[in-house]
């Protein structure tokens, strides 16, 4: 069976902190603080599943992809198992 997610557009980005801190983390040296403030400006997105935030992404006025992160890999199953084979075919779809 095939689960739909939704993005939805965001603009109070402190309900990411908690998938925020999951993205850090595996990180061995800490993000620069400069990609720290590109991605406090970027337009972020949350992910969800079911009513359930379960990842998110930061993409910039260029429509760059800064940041992405889905929280468990059970959810990222379920994106490629609905025909995402990429980040890049899935952040192409008109938002």
């Amino acid at each position: 069976m095939k689960k739909q997610f939704h993005f939805n557009k965001i603009t109070n980005n402190s309900i990411l902190n908690p998938l925020k801190a999951e993205w850090r983390k595996p990180l061995i040296p800490p993000q620069d603080e400069m990609w720290e403030v590109l991605t406090n400006y970027a337009n972020h997105w949350e992910m969800k599943d079911e009513n359930k935030t379960i990842g998110y992404a930061c993409v910039d006025d260029g429509h760059r992809l800064l940041q992405f992160f889905v929280y468990n890999s059970g959810s990222l199953n379920a994106i490629e198992n609905n025909g995402f084979r990429s980040v890049h075919q899935m952040l192409s779809m008109e938002f």
